[in-house]
């Protein structure tokens, strides 16, 4: 058994390295029988303490995750040989993975201890390079049965780490392998179809450090997935609470940065990557934002019109609307700031018209939040600056509504000209013009009439056709700020 003590694989267990070529001393036929003996004294431990009739002993405990440990590991070396997976189909054909299940519920207090070790055979299972081997109806079912075992149930942190790994690499394998996805939808009830590697995953979103890092990669990949697949895009959106959880996150972050910054520079105007490392709960608040603007870009677009639609009503209109009309000079430069932060680093084009329209469109005491920024400019300087700030943001965005509301309404009066050159502009009456064109559209035998009656139709219709170029020009114009 020299191999298997000194064998570099059982230093990786849990690490999921990419698997290397087993070494030289590896003998198939010695460690099929090391697996078999393994699982043996596991299925004897089993039999002497299934139904209660003996007492589960701590060295009993301890015994099984030896053993299982040593399985494992001669899987692994299994995989890596490239040979006959004998190992593998002992597995399957003694329904060990079912039997460990099973057995585990009904261990008491040590259930927990146990489905961190399972979860770490399943880990080392779909961590394997070839995954088509898991699409395995068997495998799959047990699985599901731990999975949804673990649902809401508080677990110790190694159990949350084990359980995150493993959810992170079957949506790896999801991306790439179809078939492994449909096993884990479950589409019995159509009223609540479940998918229940995604609901595990939802409570991590926001936790910070590795683990919420590797449920937010995972999380990502299912809503690419939702993208080529309308079963996961219809659960995202209608039976998983994702969306409203993003947005009240996002709304918990927020409160949960410092109200005021007190910035000593006078000609300081605006936030930098280097302030944001420096605030860890600037930093948290931004991966939130930042995770809420990749799904919108990946996601199907019924996830993404959720998605923004709880983010519009449950963060900007209740939290950033308020926040950007306080009364504290300090407490609403400082949101400003923030706000300009926020629209800096966004991409989405989606995420970011939610912003425009809200700052466009809501009206807060009788005055839109864009005209109350414009009445800012002439206060204090610091509140000024940063109000500066923002509007070079606004208009770097090289967007028609932000353009005309800030600058190309003001000019169409031509007010901005002075007096004496204003005769020289060649006003013309643009509907009279564009009626002219559709009367050019006529047939040329209707073109020019003779009889006055035509005469007057004619007359009437280019009438007509110009209150219609009005009143369309007038709707055209509303509609576009309106449709944001």
């Amino acid at each position: 058994m020299s191999w298997l003590r000194n064998s570099p694989f059982r230093a990786s267990l849990g690490k999921l390295i990419p698997l290397t070529s087993p070494s030289k001393e590896f003998d198939p036929t010695a460690c099929f029988d090391s697996f078999r003996k393994h699982w043996q004294q596991i299925n004897d431990i089993i039999r002497t303490t299934v139904g209660g009739n003996t007492p589960l002993k701590n060295d009993d405990v301890l015994a099984v995750f030896y053993n299982l440990d040593h399985m494992t590991t001669l899987l692994l070396l299994e995989f890596s040989s490239h040979s006959h997976l004998t190992c593998f189909e002992y597995l399957l054909g003694e329904n060990i993975l079912e039997n460990l299940y099973s057995w585990s519920a009904q261990t008491g207090r040590f259930e927990a201890a146990f489905k961190c070790e399972l979860l770490k055979l399943y880990e080392v299972l779909f961590s394997c390079s070839n995954s088509q081997l898991f699409v395995n109806k068997e495998i799959c079912h047990t699985l599901l049965k731990l999975l949804n075992s673990c649902v809401d149930n508080c677990f110790s942190v190694d159990v949350e780490k084990r359980l995150v790994v493993l959810l992170s690499y079957l949506c790896i394998n999801f991306l790439s392998n179809n078939d492994l996805l449909n096993l884990f939808l479950d589409n019995k009830d159509p009223n609540t179809p479940k998918f229940v590697v995604f609901s595990l995953l939802i409570p991590y979103v926001h936790r910070e450090g590795t683990l919420g890092q590797q449920a937010r990669d995972a999380l990502l990949h299912c809503m690419k997935i939702s993208k080529q697949n309308l079963q996961v895009a219809e659960f995202i959106s209608i039976h998983s609470n994702i969306c409203p959880v993003l947005a009240t996150g996002l709304s918990g972050l927020y409160s949960r940065l410092p109200r005021s910054l007190e910035i000593e520079a006078q000609d300081w105007h605006r936030l930098t990557p280097d302030d944001i490392n420096d605030l860890p709960e600037l930093a948290t608040f931004m991966n939130s934002l930042e995770f809420c603007n990749a799904s919108i870009e990946v996601a199907h677009p019924l996830v993404v019109s959720s998605l923004l639609e709880y983010i519009y009503q449950g963060f900007l209109v209740p939290v950033m609307g308020p926040a950007l009309l306080q009364s504290a000079i300090n407490e609403l430069t400082t949101a400003t700031a923030y706000f300009d932060m926020i629209i800096r680093s966004l991409t989405a084009p989606g995420l970011l018209y939610c912003f425009i329209k809200f700052i466009l469109v809501e009206v807060y005491d009788g005055q839109c939040i864009i005209d109350i920024f414009i009445e800012r400019i002439n206060g204090n300087q610091k509140l000024c600056l940063v109000t500066l700030a923002l509007m070079e943001t606004l208009i770097g965005l090289n967007c028609e509504d932000v353009m005309l509301e800030l600058v190309f309404k003001h000019l169409m009066s031509c007010n901005h000209v002075i007096a004496s050159q204003r005769s020289k502009i060649n006003y013309s009456d643009p509907y009279s013009k564009n009626a002219e064109t559709f009367l050019q559209l006529i047939p040329n035998i209707q073109r020019y009439p003779t009889n006055p009656d035509e005469i007057q139709n004619t007359i009437m219709c280019a009438l007509i056709l110009s209150e219609w170029l009005k009143e369309l020009a007038a709707i055209s114009q509303e509609h576009a700020v309106s449709t944001l």
